[in-house]
C-alpha cells in the first residue's frame, strides 16, 4: 500500500523535530551538525527545525534564539513545560502539522548525524513506499571503553526483510505525516517517565497499514557519556525494557491472563538467563569479559516483566538529569 501524501507543486516538507532536556551543549553540537546537511530531492526551504524544550526554564530558548540569527534552516521554537516524552514528541507533531510539514524526521539531543542523513531517510520512505524509515545508530564514547564493556549494546539496529523493519524508533527516523494524521497516532502519554512510547507509537502505525523502511545509509552517533559506560546502566535499561515489553503482550497487561502470561514469560526468561550468565562468566575466564556483562541481558528482561506484573516500573526518565 503507497502511504506517501499527494505532494503540493512545491514538494515535500521536513520538519526535523529535536525533544531537549537541560543538554544545552548536545543541542548545539546537533544544530551545527544539521547545518551541514547534503541535500538533493529537498533544499533548503523545504527543511525546518522544530525544537521542543522539555526543561522546566526553558533553557534552549537562547541557543535557538542564536541559531536563528545565522542558521542555515528556519528554527521554530516550543517550550513544553509538561514534563515528559510523550508530552515533548507530541507537541512535535502538532508543530509539524502547523507550519505545513509532510513529514516528520526526530533526532536526540544527544546525536550526531552523518551528512546524507536526512536525504537517505527521505529516500528510503519514498524508495520503499513506506509510511516511515529508520536508520542505524552507533555509539560515539566520550572516553575509551573499558574491555569488559560489550560494545554492541550500544548499537541500534534493524535486519531488514526487502528493505523493511517491523519495528520503529524516534531517535533516528522519518514519518510520513498522512500516516499519523490517517490513523490518528499520538504518542502514549502513560509511557512519559519509563519510555517505551516510540515503539508503541510505530507498533501503531504497523496495525494502522504503515510499512517501516531500512535507510542503511541514514546514520546517526549517538554520543555515550561515562554514566552509562557501566553495567548497572546497561542491566537497568534491560530491566526497563522488559518491563516495557510487557506493556506490548497479546494481552491486555492488566488483566489476569496478561498478568500470568507475563509471568510466565518472566520467569522463563530468568532461568534461562540464569544459564547465560554461567555461559558468560565462563567466557569472561576464557578472555572474553564483555561477554559476562553482556549476558545479563535476557535475565534483566525477565525481572522487568515479573516486576511489571506486580505494578513495579523503573522510571528512567523521571529523575531531573533523565537520559
Amino acid at each position: 500500500m503507497n502511504t506517501q501524501r499527494q505532494l503540493t507543486p512545491q514538494g515535500p516538507r521536513v520538519a526535523i523535530a529535536i525533544c531537549t532536556y537541560n543538554r544545552d551543549a548536545g543541542l548545539s553540537a546537533l544544530l551545527a551538525v544539521l547545518g551541514k546537511q547534503r541535500l538533493k530531492a529537498l533544499s533548503d526551504v523545504s527543511v525546518f527545525l522544530a525544537v521542543i524544550d522539555n526543561s522546566a526554564t526553558g533553557s534552549a530558548k537562547p541557543i535557538c534564539s542564536a541559531y536563528n540569527d545565522g542558521g542555515r534552516f528556519n528554527l521554530v521554537y516550543h517550550h513544553e513545560a509538561r514534563k515528559g516524552l510523550a508530552f515533548a514528541r507530541n507537541a512535535a507533531v502538532s508543530m509539524a502539522r502547523a507550519h505545513g510539514a509532510t513529514h516528520i524526521a526526530f533526532i536526540d539531543d544527544d546525536e550526531l548525524p552523518h551528512l546524507e542523513w536526512l536525504q537517505s531517510l527521505f529516500d528510503s520512505l519514498l524508495s520503499m513506499q513506506a509510511a516511515a524509515a529508520i536508520g542505524p545508530v552507533y555509539p560515539l564514547f566520550v572516553a575509551p571503553p573499558a574491555s569488559w564493556l560489550p560494545l554492541t549494546a550500544f548499537v541500534t539496529r534493524r535486519a531488514p526483510t526487502a528493505g523493511l523493519v517491523n519495528d520503529g524508533y524516534t531517535c533516528n527516523c522519518i514519518v510520513d505525516m498522512s500516516a499519523i494524521d490517517r490513523g490518528g497516532l499520538v504518542f502514549e502519554t502513560r509511557f512519559n517517565e519509563t519510555g517505551g512510547e516510540d515503539t508503541v507509537f510505530f507498533k501503531n502505525l504497523i496495525a494502522n497499514g504503515g510499512r517501516i523502511a531500512w535507510a542503511e545509509d541514514a546514520v546517526v552517533h549517538e554520543v555515550v557519556p561515562g554514566y552509562r559506560m557501566t553495567a548497572q546502566w546497561l542491566w537497568r535499561r534491560w530491566y526497563r525494557t522488559g518491563a516495557i515489553e510487557a506493556e506490548l503482550a497479546h494481552f491486555d497487561p492488566a488483566s489476569t491472563h496478561g498478568r500470568l502470561y507475563n509471568l510466565a514469560r518472566g520467569f522463563a526468561r530468568i532461568g534461562f538467563g540464569g544459564l547465560r550468565v554461567v555461559k558468560g562468566a565462563v567466557m569472561s575466564v576464557l578472555g572474553r569479559p564483555e561477554a559476562f556483562v553482556a549476558s545479563f541481558y535476557t535475565l534483566c528482561r525477565g525481572a522487568g516483566l515479573v516486576a511489571s506484573v506486580f505494578g513495579s516500573r523503573y522510571r528512567e526518565y523521571a529523575v531531573q538529569t533523565y537520559r
